[in-house]
């Protein structure tokens, strides 16, 4: 005798029901993919502008510390050219034995660029010729001001002793301020490359930095340049 086999299965409502909750997990992971894409993006962002701008603060840093005086004791802030968007200096971020540059950090629309002139000559007797051109390169772009605060912003030494970086200097810089300054706030924000407006995804960056020719023991001085 043959044994009836088991056609037994899914029921219509069964189907209906395993559909219906496939559906739902499937929208489900569908609506978590969709909201993780625009913050996986916006992390991305920060990350970015934070890099960036963190990279662009230290080279700037590097440069403003690399200056030097130059020949007859001139300071290495360049005066009456130095204000609050353009800083004018002398550096030397060679070796001793080389020549300085001059130096131009300046911000241009929504770019924070360098321009660097080579000195040719003699250690006594540097120039600068117009040409060739200066080596032009973008520090950091988009970049944007702190709301209410410069780009740059210069200090001096007060009367008192020890000495105290607390004196704020005039823009754009005189010629005898210029012999006084021994530090310079940098401050900046940065955005995302893709950034067109500010957001939250911005950086915001502030630095300090004393110039290694000031002598906090002669704060009348400023920075130490001998004749």
């Amino acid at each position: 005798m043959t044994r009836v086999r088991d056609e037994s299965g899914f029921s219509l409502v069964e189907l209906v029901v395993a559909l219906a909750i496939g559906t739902i997990v499937l929208l489900a992971a569908f609506m978590l993919v969709d909201a993780s894409t625009p913050l996986a993006q916006r992390t991305n962002d920060r990350v970015d502008a934070f890099q960036r701008g963190r990279l662009a603060l230290d080279v700037v840093g590097a440069e403003l510390r690399s200056q030097v005086c130059m020949p007859g004791a001139i300071p290495p802030i360049m005066p009456t050219v130095s204000d609050e968007d353009d800083i004018w200096f002398y550096g030397n971020n060679q070796d001793q034995n080389s020549l300085p540059q001059r130096h131009h950090i300046y911000l241009q629309g929504n770019a924070l660029l360098e321009d660097t002139w080579q000195g040719v000559g003699t250690q006594s007797n540097v120039t600068f010729p117009v040409n060739p051109p200066p080596k032009t390169r973008t520090l950091l772009s988009p970049v944007a001001l702190v709301p209410g605060v410069n780009l740059f912003r210069y200090f001096g030494f007060d009367e008192n002793l020890p000495a105290a970086v607390n004196k704020p200097v005039n823009t754009p810089v005189s010629v005898a301020d210029s012999r006084n300054i021994v530090q310079v706030n940098l401050s900046f924000v940065a955005r995302p490359t893709r950034a067109t407006a500010a957001s939250v995804r911005d950086s915001t960056f502030q630095q300090a930095v004393f110039f290694r020719t000031a002598d906090p023991t002669d704060p009348m001085k400023g920075a130490k340049c001998q004749q």
